[in-house]
């Protein structure tokens, strides 16, 4: 074997550990950043409780908000803002360890189950197709989160152990 191919070898061997760490990177910074962008989410929607906390009957005590009511847009405000936090935070669960998928869906199922503004909202026809991963979770026979799986994930969960999540 010539020093050319030798080089050759050795440049590509180095272009593919620096591309497989590059990857690797790449995806705790990845994990992290959907980490961080749920965590604001839902502090965004505890700042308006504290905000307003006459509305957390309507969202946490299975109350209903009567349409003639003062705070009624308010809490339709609320509710919209909560669903959209919900839909994103859920749309991102490929980025989430197996555990935290299957916290954030029972989070979501008791938020939705104590919350009528937010069940009414998320079934109105007017708003169909507006929050698809939410409807996916809650389809019959998705109960349970199924762990993450292929080779991708495989990596993915590799790299975590590796990096440190």
């Amino acid at each position: 074997m010539s020093l050319a191919q030798s080089l050759s070898i050795v440049a590509l061997l180095v272009s593919v550990i620096s591309a497989v760490i590059a990857w690797r990177i790449g995806m705790r910074s990845l994990r992290i950043t959907t980490y961080r962008s749920a965590t604001d989410l839902m502090l965004e929607v505890d700042r308006m409780f504290v905000a307003h906390p006459k509305l957390r009957p309507y969202f946490y005590e299975n109350r209903v908000c009567p349409a003639r009511h003062a705070d009624y847009n308010l809490v339709e405000a609320v509710a919209e803002l909560q669903l959209d936090v919900l839909e994103c935070i859920w749309d991102g669960r490929d980025n989430y360890s197996d555990d935290d998928r299957k916290s954030w869906a029972k989070y979501i199922k008791a938020t939705l189950d104590a919350s009528p503004a937010l069940r009414t909202m998320r079934a109105d026809p007017a708003r169909s197709g507006w929050y698809p991963t939410l409807t996916k979770l809650l389809e019959p026979g998705a109960q349970e989160v199924a762990p993450q799986t292929g080779l991708l994930s495989r990596a993915r969960q590799r790299t975590t152990r590796l990096l440190g999540s």
